[in-house]
């Protein structure tokens, strides 16, 4: 059988049964859409027909599937139009009725022009529906959201239909309500417990059990002999990963937070029993990674990885241990509300060895610790566990061309949170300094691969954007211009040469430092036509980006106020703001400067610095009451004011 549902680990943040996990809180359909759609601008969805969980047809059928098409046409997908999926199902014979699983899913991606399939069931609970409900990838046949929702007060499905005699369960619901209406002392719920497990959980009157879990697990209870019925009940399902009840033995064990060894004895043997399908749910509640003490979370997934290699879980055949991996990280990942993925850590660099080194697997592999990495951390010594697993990880694959992607990736997302305005907290700016430097020391290699890509498929953007990365982060790679190289370009008489030249280096900052004495010494060659003038403005701008502070280059932008030409004067007096403190007793001796447009600048530069120039303020006086200059004047009077009032 082909095996499919894991061939990616992150495509969204799996909010799958949050109202089974925390019954207290419950999703409507509404919110359930928009957590999947608000991002999926432009995807094609079918939504079929759900399935009553009891196997009969009723009007709630296609209720809940117009529901749903209702809440998506709010967003900007591209909804096939139910008459249009029934002609098309018709004319393969096909229906639009019952659960679809993975494998059908991409039989009727062949078939159908979209890209995801909305399908699932509910069961009726007198005035509610309890939905369930999965999105699934027609491509790869993984589902890539699911979720858990109530309708309530929905009024009771009249079947006017003859149908044969069925067994009947009024008694059964009616003992369990009255059981259950009452659970405020110890003997009440024994009593309630002894008239649920009257009943099998199996066949139509085993329904009343669903009512029992979610009533007992909303309130907190868990009975002992309870418990020891759902295990019973559990051990005996032959086919766990198509049964409901499997999941919701699972729910119910985990929902107090904590998986005994009774409770995990039986989960195990029933992973021994399910298929390669959607297997991170079970494995979710089974480690329970949320609430359990992480050294037992450790012990149970190298108990779960050990049966995975001795080849002891999967039915008809083993799984796969490295698709068990997977599934047993994105169980980690995503049933973490602390947002701590120190387990997560421990079993990637325990197992990674597994993963084959190939582009699928690497795929799944770099994503996958990208976004644990990504994740609010809040541990600081986890994330450079994490961090260091991603170099071992890299460094351990052949390079390839995805690999070297990956990495150009990462830097880049690193270096936009380094540098996001959003991102207020120093302490994780300098976090996020410390990991990328240390990325970029290990993977430079990778790096400078994706910089050679880039060049190959004349990517022009990325190429600039990658060379100036590695500029600015000193990096060496055999396709990217180094700081000796562009000074070389500046002194050749080629003018195209020397103005790409300072234009790299006007763009990387501090990393320019190197050409310092070079830049400042075109910043005073006048001449050469707008060319020379574009040049000598570039020229103040890297002065200005770099913050120099270097007696020489700081004069030359005072002397470079009254140079007009190509906006010299303006990236002079930008530069010469950005340098700030440094820039003071040039600019007190440039109220000096036989140059009217000096005195105003510098007059304009020592009232910016505020208090910190109030050494400056005697001579500001002075030519605010004789420069020979109204402007000069004006602009002297205002620098006092805002020195001492420090606007």
């Amino acid at each position: 059988m082909k095996k499919t549902g894991f061939q990616s680990i992150l495509v969204l943040l799996c909010l799958l049964l949050q109202h089974s996990l925390y019954p207290a809180q419950e999703m409507s359909l509404a919110d359930a859409v928009q957590n999947f759609a608000s991002d999926k601008k432009g995807t094609r969805i079918a939504v079929f027909d759900f399935t009553n969980t009891d196997g009969t047809k009723t009007r709630y059928d296609g209720f809940i599937a117009d529901t749903i098409i209702g809440e998506l046409s709010r967003y900007k997908l591209t909804l096939l139009e139910r008459k249009r999926l029934e002609l098309l199902l018709k004319e393969q014979t096909l229906s639009q009725s019952g659960v679809i699983d993975s494998e059908k899913a991409v039989e009727l991606g062949m078939l159908l022009p979209v890209d995801v399939l909305v399908s699932g069931s509910y069961t009726c609970f007198d005035d509610r529906l309890v939905i369930n409900g999965r999105f699934i990838n027609v491509s790869t046949g993984e589902i890539i959201y699911a979720f858990t929702s109530t309708l309530k007060n929905i009024p009771k499905e009249k079947d006017t239909s003859e149908k044969p005699e069925e067994q009947t369960c009024d008694a059964e619901w009616k003992a369990i309500k009255k059981a259950l209406n009452n659970l405020r002392t110890k003997s009440s719920v024994q009593k309630a417990v002894a008239v649920a497990i009257q009943t099998p959980f199996a066949g139509k009157c085993g329904k009343i059990h669903y009512e029992v879990i979610y009533v007992f697990s909303r309130h907190d209870i868990y009975p002992e002999k309870y418990k020891r019925f759902l295990i019973s009940t559990m051990n005996a399902i032959e086919s766990p990963s198509k049964d409901t009840r499997t999941r919701e033995i699972m729910r119910y064990f985990a929902s107090d937070k904590k998986i005994d060894n009774d409770e995990w004895k039986s989960c195990v043997e029933s992973l021994k029993r399910m298929k390669a399908f959607s297997l991170h749910v079970p494995l979710g509640y089974m480690l329970n990674n949320s609430h359990e003490d992480k050294s037992v979370v450790k012990k149970r997934a190298d108990e779960i990885m050990r049966l995975a290699v001795e080849k002891i879980i999967g039915r008809p055949v083993s799984i796969n241990a490295v698709d068990i991996l997977f599934s047993m990280l994105y169980a980690l990942k995503t049933w973490n509300l602390q947002k701590d993925m120190d387990n997560a850590e421990y079993v990637f660099s325990r197992y990674m060895h597994l993963i084959p080194d190939n582009d699928k697997y690497n795929e799944k592999g770099t994503k996958y610790l990208e976004s644990i990495y990504y994740a609010e951390e809040k541990s600081r010594s986890t994330q450079k566990k994490i961090v260091d697993l991603i170099i071992a990880f890299f460094s351990s694959r052949n390079p390839s061309e995805l690999l070297a992607e990956e990495t150009a990736d990462l830097l880049n997302s690193l270096d936009s949170r380094i540098h996001s305005s959003h991102q207020r907290d120093e302490v994780k700016k300098a976090a996020f300094k410390e990991d990328q430097s240390r990325i970029n020391t290990s993977l430079q290699d990778l790096y400078c691969l994706a910089l050679n890509i880039a060049i190959n498929r004349g990517y022009t953007s990325l190429i600039e954007k990658r060379k100036l990365y590695v500029l600015t982060n000193g990096m060496q790679c055999p396709h990217a211009p180094s700081i000796a190289g562009l000074e070389a370009d500046m002194r050749s008489r080629d003018w195209d040469r020397k103005l790409e030249a300072i234009e790299l280096l006007s763009k990387i900052g501090k990393g320019a430092q190197p050409a310092q004495d070079t830049i400042i010494t075109y910043l005073g060659q006048q001449g050469y036509g707008s060319k020379g003038g574009k040049l000598r403005s570039l020229c103040a701008r890297t002065l200005g980006n770099i913050k120099t502070t270097n007696p020489k280059g700081i004069t030359m932008l005072i002397e470079s106020f009254p140079d007009y030409d190509q906006g010299v004067s303006h990236e002079a007096e930008e530069a010469i703001a950005k340098i700030g403190l440094p820039a003071l007793p040039y600019l007190i001796d440039g109220l000096k400067h036989k140059h009217h447009a000096v005195r105003l600048r510098c007059a304009k530069a020592l009232g910016n610095l505020g208090r910190r120039a109030q050494k400056a303020v005697p001579e500001l006086e002075k030519i605010a009451a004789a420069d020979q200059n109204p402007y000069v004047r004006k602009q002297a009077r205002g620098a006092v004011q805002m020195i001492r009032n420090d606007y």
